[in-house]
């Protein structure tokens, strides 16, 4: 017996931007459109009614904007998982977005993954479009680092940084702001320097090597990149693999790196291998119940699916479902 389709709600007001939402979903046997708002003042009643379980959110709505409606729509309704729908890649409001409660950010412009990123969002994995999803990954981590290196300030630490790598730290720093600016080719000319940098760097340089290339891949692959990004992971996944042997959860981050380079692709194939590879090693690791663990397994669901492996595909969904 097929499953159910996923019952999706699309609150958007330009006529043409919902047109373009539509017909992607409709052409999905597994979705099903069960309503929409043009307007923010109109979306937690019509909600209500229709009893969606994905939400495709405009930010800019007239009425209540679209960051206002994903509030209020998971204080009332917290199963109801929300993708917000926009042209907007604003540092700023893609983390407002997630904040208010968003479990995926999908910008307008390309509709090309809007499939899979209705499927991911439904068995529970967060989504970040690929264009930007390095980009906000290394916010993350800066704003990481910054706060570790305050805590150990804090504590009395006298080592705040580790001085060999306080060049390698700016540089990195430097490509991320040029990024940020979208001077993409400054960006990559310094992460170029960055790594020839980590090159050089006296003893065992393999993990600050695989780091750098791995904020260099992530770069090429948000801009499209995807030959010099897979030769990038793929030079990460060694380096790593060298330093710390397979069972370590950084070569599993790797191997992600890896599949979702070729899932972005529409390399099902490849995307599987990495994917597995890498739930073995997050199981053993971090256990079934990790979300890292389940996030993986949703994406490896994912690419099942798209090889026509239904039942692999359903035996990984129970198993997102038990871990959420």
């Amino acid at each position: 017996m097929p499953a159910k389709p996923t019952r999706v709600f699309i609150a958007e007001d330009s006529p043409s931007t919902r047109a373009s939402l539509k017909a992607v979903l409709q052409k999905a046997s597994d979705m099903e459109i069960v309503g929409e708002s043009e307007n923010g003042n109109t979306v937690l009643d019509n909600v209500a009614a229709c009893k969606p379980e994905i939400v495709l959110m405009d930010i800019g709505m007239p009425g209540m904007d679209g960051l206002t409606a994903t509030k209020r729509l998971k204080e009332k309704f917290p199963h109801i998982r929300v993708i917000m729908v926009t042209s907007n890649e604003s540092d700023g409001v893609i983390f407002d977005a997630f904040s208010c409660g968003a479990d995926g950010y999908y910008l307008k412009s390309n509709t090309l993954q809007l499939l899979q990123a209705v499927r991911s969002v439904h068995t529970g994995a967060a989504w970040l479009h690929p264009a930007i999803a390095g980009r906000v990954l290394r916010a993350c981590v800066r704003g990481a680092t910054r706060l570790m290196e305050k805590k150990q300030s804090d504590s009395g630490s006298v080592k705040g940084k580790i001085s060999k790598n306080e060049n390698l730290c700016r540089l990195v720093d430097l490509a991320g702001e040029l990024e940020s600016n979208s001077r993409i080719e400054d960006a990559e000319a310094v992460f170029t320097a960055a790594v020839a940098f980590a090159e050089r760097l006296p003893g065992d340089r393999n993990i600050e090597l695989a780091s750098v290339a791995t904020l260099y891949a992530d770069l090429l692959y948000a801009n499209e990149k995807f030959v010099e990004a897979e030769n990038l992971y793929q030079k990460a996944l060694e380096l790593r693999h060298m330093a710390l042997g397979q069972e370590h959860i950084d070569v599993a981050s790797s191997l992600e790196n890896l599949g979702n380079l070729y899932d972005t692709r529409s390399n099902y194939a490849e995307a599987e291998h990495f994917y597995f590879w890498s739930l073995k090693i997050r199981e053993k690791l971090s256990g079934p119940d990790h979300p890292l663990t389940h996030e993986t397994c949703s994406k490896l669901a994912w690419v099942y699916r798209a090889q026509g492996k239904y039942d692999l595909a359903e035996e990984m969904d129970k198993r997102c479902r038990v871990t959420k």
